[in-house]
């Protein structure tokens, strides 16, 4: 096990309220929904959402963030990032507090992902981003050296999700790394990273 922190994928399920009972039973080794409390299993998975009932809430705001916090809850803060004036508001959540971020931008060339890691991987504050495919998550785990440490993956197919820690692709990995990916979790640079990326 290396200094590095281990990476997390919260899945945000794309599928119709009819289908959700389906899809979450097809989930392999998730932890964490970006989904609404009320419409996860109870029990089964910790929820991240824009609600006071989730275990991580959201915030919009920097009063939603003091508010939150006075009722003891984990408490984050996402922002679309488009100028380095919203980069200021990710950094001043984190000092009020935030435990988490998630961060969004249309174009990462314009405000590189870099910055925000760079200003907060020091502060104990997680960055969460987005993503939409194996493809997407294997990029965001990797830059720089540290990565952000945890990945949104919007999917409304569980099948992609089995390749990030279904049993018959941990055959094929190292114990420690078979240990990473069957917490859901797994460390950056290791051979898992690029067998994701293949599906």
């Amino acid at each position: 096990m290396t200094g590095r922190k281990a990476k997390e994928i919260i899945v945000s399920p794309a599928v119709s309220e009819s289908s959700l009972d389906d899809f979450l039973s097809k989930l392999i080794h998730i932890k964490i929904l970006n989904i609404d409390p009320r419409l996860a299993p109870k029990g089964k998975f910790k929820t991240l959402f824009e609600s006071k009932d989730a275990d991580m809430v959201i915030c919009k705001t920097v009063s939603e963030i003091r508010n939150a916090k006075s009722a003891d809850k984990i408490v984050g803060y996402s922002k679309k990032v488009l100028s380095n004036v919203d980069l200021d508001e990710v950094v001043s959540a984190s000092i009020l507090g935030a435990e988490f971020v998630i961060v969004e931008a249309d174009d990462w060339k314009i405000i590189p992902l870099e910055n925000i890691i760079s200003r907060l991987h020091k502060s104990g504050t997680k960055i969460y981003t987005t993503a939409k495919s194996a493809a997407e998550v294997r990029t965001m785990f990797n830059i720089l050296e540290m990565g952000v440490d945890g990945v949104i993956l919007s999917t409304r197919i569980p099948r992609k999700l089995k390749y990030h820690g279904s049993i018959w692709k941990i055959e094929h990995l190292s114990s420690s790394q078979q240990k990473s990916w069957l917490s859901g979790m797994w460390e950056p640079g290791k051979e898992c990273v690029s067998i994701l990326h293949r599906y």
